[in-house]
């Protein structure tokens, strides 16, 4: 009954019911990713929410690729569409690049810190002329 509905099912709801599919529903799994290729296909001329989108995109391919139910499809428009999302972004960071005025500075400690401290190592940031 749900894959007659999937055309009337909310992003994030879309997302839980690929997670509840699992591999138990095979056609359903099959049924969400359809609508979902559907759905990348519109958000190019219908200007969806790109943040959600993106999100439930992720989370949809995490799921299917862990039960191994992912299709090809499905996968190909991911691709697709993060690249296009990807370059959406670089687009507005060049913008906002060049904004930054010359005298801006970033500062930067004098001496090495811990940036990250995990079980088998350590990450340090030295500063630029340091010894």
């Amino acid at each position: 009954k749900a894959s007659s509905q999937l055309d009337d099912f909310q992003l994030q709801d879309m997302l839980l019911l690929s997670w509840g599919v699992g591999s138990a529903i095979p056609q359903l799994a099959v049924d969400i990713q359809s609508q979902m290729n559907a759905r990348l296909r519109l958000s190019e001329t219908a200007g969806l929410g790109a943040d959600e989108l993106e999100a439930v995109t992720l989370g949809m391919l995490w799921s299917f690729a862990f039960n191994e139910v992912l299709s090809r499809r499905f996968l190909a428009a991911t691709q697709h569409f993060l690249t296009r999302r990807g370059a959406a972004l670089d687009a507005q960071q060049g913008s906002a690049r060049g904004r930054i005025k010359e005298t801006d500075t970033v500062l930067t400690p004098s001496v090495p810190r811990v940036a990250s401290d995990l079980p088998d190592r350590l990450v340090l940031v030295k500063p630029p002329g340091w010894e």
